[in-house]
């Protein structure tokens, strides 16, 4: 199983495995800030259990929202962020401020599969 990426105007899409769409997302998440990027990195560090859980992204949110009023992150970006692996869906001001941060980044990494 795995991720489609799709743009509708364009009817370009990339097919992506669980594991490299985390990996995209938090690329984007440093890329557009490095701060929020280490921020984001830790939502893989989310406890399981109840109430730990709670309290984790009880916590995260309350970071999150704190980037968003310093403006050091966009609530697009964030917004692409948080998106649910499956049926998530981003507008075209949000992929448009994405590329803006990624079009001249190449890490040799490959995110998708042709």
């Amino acid at each position: 199983m795995g991720i489609t990426l799709c743009c509708r105007k364009s009817e370009k899409s990339y097919d992506l495995g669980y594991t490299g769409f985390m990996l995209l997302r938090k690329k984007i998440a440093n890329l557009c800030n490095e701060e929020f990027g280490q921020h984001y990195d830790t939502i893989t560090n989310a406890p399981w259990s109840e109430p730990d859980r709670d309290m984790f992204f009880h916590e995260f949110d309350k970071m999150t929202m704190q980037l968003i009023a310093e403006k050091k992150i966009s609530c697009k970006i964030v917004d692409f962020c948080l998106q649910p692996d499956t049926d998530g869906c981003i507008h075209y001001g949000a992929c448009k401020l994405i590329y803006k941060h990624v079009k001249d980044y190449d890490d040799n990494v490959r995110y998708y599969t042709q």
